[in-house]
């Protein structure tokens, strides 16, 4: 009877594949300190908000999916007033938060053409 069971656990164990478990939040100061005690959680790290460079690479890659059509005309004109903006007053903006942006831009864009 327990050699059965003794069986079934080891073939339960040695075929278990690695499991990662992957957390992520932006507000560390609110995690239970438990939560982070050695052994719980071996690997930390910390992603930083993107740097200008950083936004306008994101802006221009989300641009191109959604705002406008690159045959536009004024498509470079607009991406690159876009770009200022992003550089100078879209600091401590994440990824997610120009990706929002974009989407309501697109959006406002849209009635615009729309309304004529």
């Amino acid at each position: 009877m327990f050699g059965e069971s003794e069986k079934i656990l080891r073939d339960t164990f040695d075929s278990r594949k690695a499991v990662y478990v992957i957390a992520a939040t932006n507000r560390p100061d609110m995690i239970d300190p438990a939560m982070v005690c050695p052994g719980r959680l071996d690997k930390l790290l910390y992603v930083d908000l993107p740097s200008a460079d950083e936004r306008v690479e994101i802006i221009r890659t989300l641009a191109r999916k959604v705002l406008f059509a690159p045959t536009e005309p004024d498509a470079e004109t607009i991406l690159q007033r876009a770009e200022h903006i992003v550089r100078e007053k879209c600091d401590g903006y994440s990824s997610a938060d120009l990706a929002a942006v974009t989407r309501e831009a697109g959006v406002v864009a849209l009635r615009r053409s729309r309304c004529g």
